[in-house]
């Protein structure tokens, strides 16, 4: 394991929703594909994480730490409500149509 970096696999599904959906984001984001589910990503990060091949370990960390950066984004933005807010926004936006059209 490198010096200051998180391994992924040895986290746990903390927040089940954004592992999936950060899972999901990592093989839309990489070409070609790893996989083609996100079982298949994480059997393949099990098989670069467990190879002797140095640049199997290289691309494991390299997978591994953009897959943490997409993730916190996701646990960040659920924490502190910023997809609510955005939908909360997005109903407002609506309302104030509405209001508008039936007031002409």
């Amino acid at each position: 394991m490198c010096h200051g970096q998180i391994d992924p696999l040895a986290l746990g599904k903390a927040d089940p929703q954004c592992w999936e959906s950060s899972s999901a984001l990592l093989l839309e984001m990489r070409k070609p594909r790893i996989s083609d589910t996100v079982s298949g990503f994480w059997d393949f990060m099990i098989y670069l994480k467990s190879s002797n091949n140095m640049k199997h370990g290289a691309l494991f960390w390299d997978l591994a730490q953009l897959f943490w950066d997409i993730y916190v984004d996701c646990v960040l933005s659920r924490t502190h409500g910023l997809g609510r807010r955005q939908l909360s926004e997005r109903k407002q936006k609506n309302n104030f149509t509405e209001n508008e059209k039936s007031a002409h």
